[in-house]
């Protein structure tokens, strides 16, 4: 693995509870994980244009981000029935004194009251004992070096500790809870009060990741495509082969519902996160085209009639968040420029879908999508959209200038065409 070295906070002389961090002064060497969003991250960070003039030709400053983020490395999710592997707990990150203090709390500040996903990943113990679905120590390390580079690329308008100018949501689950915890700890070291972090309580009700728990309809979207996709379309040579080595008996009902594909590319990432043999099963050739097809059958899934359905609410967030950001002069209080989104590969892979890309890449851990929001003295806003550092420039059906900015009344104008409010959604849903 690469290795980097980052260096974070001071430590405090003042006792610390098991939930805050404290990490040395001097760097500190990480491995960085081969399947993680950082080297990517790193090539392109080199390569991007620096802001410094708005398309209005007058001098251009960023005033807010909004980011979205996976999380980092995991144990897998399923248990395969090919190539077992050991995941034992001491893999597992865990909360200690050299991480930061944290408040988990639902969205109007009702107390955090436990996850309804959490419990029934942990109900799954993988071989060697961990709990599915979990973050583990890389996973820490993966968002340690994430918040680093966050905090650098925002230092023009956050400070050098945690504030009212940043504001962080997790969904409800143990890996993006602490992968948050990491960002925040790369970004700020230690902190002495604990960092509220807000989440939807309700996981049917969660709109940062495809949803269908609230709406059936979209699952019925979903296993429809799913289901097209396995039997008819670019999947079915791939799910005969992995039928073939699962031992899949196709005379039974239903039995390409036995052929978890993205279930498959993930273990495989988590096998290769954590130096695991891949099943030697697998062929070279094989991998690859798993790596194609999984993100391939997500986004079959979340485009077409099931889009807004999917990423509805979460643009109009997103663009709610965009019209609510101060302008450069002002120094109005309580409004965040910073915006944090602990989220999943899916949800990623849905708001790239969102904005109209059909090739889309499966994230890595702890990849990164954000939405920087510019203003020129003229008083006009920009948007510019990266995928790990990269600019998107065919966002929304527009063409983004050389600089990769869009006007933000055109671009929140196509957002605004996807958008639905949660009663909107409801409504579709049930029509």
């Amino acid at each position: 693995m690469q290795m980097f070295r980052i260096a974070v906070g001071s430590c405090s002389a003042a006792a610390i509870t098991a939930s805050q961090i404290c990490l040395a002064e001097e760097p500190t060497t990480v491995k960085v994980n081969p399947v993680s969003a950082a080297r990517k991250q790193s090539v392109n960070d080199g390569m991007l244009q620096p802001i410094n003039t708005a398309p209005d030709n007058s001098p251009a400053h960023l005033i807010g981000a909004v980011l979205y983020f996976r999380h980092g490395s995991r144990v897998p999710l399923h248990v395969l029935p090919i190539g077992k592997t050991e995941w034992p707990e001491s893999m597992l990150h865990s909360p200690t004194e050299e991480h930061a203090t944290i408040k988990l709390v639902g969205l109007n500040g009702e107390p955090w009251n436990g996850s309804f996903l959490d419990n029934r990943h942990l109900s799954l113990v993988l071989p060697g004992g961990a709990g599915s679905g979990q973050l583990t120590k890389q996973g820490m390390q993966d968002a340690l070096i994430l918040g680093k580079r966050i905090k650098q690329r925002y230092s023009s308008i956050i400070g050098p500790v945690f504030d009212e100018n940043v504001f962080v949501r997790t969904t409800n689950m143990r890996r993006t809870v602490e992968t948050a915890r990491g960002v925040l700890t790369g970004m700020f070291g230690s902190n002495k009060e604990p960092i509220t972090i807000l989440t939807d309580l309700n996981h049917k009700t969660e709109f940062l990741y495809p949803n269908p728990y609230s709406c059936k309809l979209l699952k019925e979207i979903y296993h429809n495509v799913s289901t097209r996709w396995k039997l008819e379309g670019h999947g079915r040579p791939m799910i005969d082969t992995i039928a073939n080595i699962f031992n899949v008996d196709k005379s039974e009902p239903k039995w390409w519902e036995q052929i978890p594909v993205v279930q498959l590319h993930n273990d495989i990432a988590a096998r290769r996160a954590h130096d695991k043999m891949v099943p030697p099963e697998l062929t070279p050739s094989m991998l690859t085209e798993v790596s194609v097809l999984a993100p391939h059958l997500m986004t079959r899934m979340v485009e077409g009639s099931g889009l807004r359905l999917t990423v509805g609410e979460l643009f109009n967030d997103l663009n709610t968040r965009i019209s609510n950001l101060p302008n450069t002069s002002s120094s109005q209080k309580g409004t965040p420029r910073l915006h944090l989104m602990s989220c999943h590969d899916s949800s990623l892979i849905m708001v790239l879908a969102g904005l109209g890309h059909s090739q889309i890449a499966w994230p890595q851990y702890c990849s990164l999508l954000e939405f920087q929001i510019f203003e020129s003295e003229k008083g006009n806003r920009y948007v510019r959209v990266l995928h790990d550092s990269a600019p998107q420039l065919n966002a929304c059906g527009l063409k983004a200038d050389s600089q990769g900015l869009y006007s933000a009344k055109e671009f929140q104008a196509r957002l605004s065409q996807v958008a639905y409010s949660a009663a909107d959604r409801a409504h579709a849903c049930n029509l």
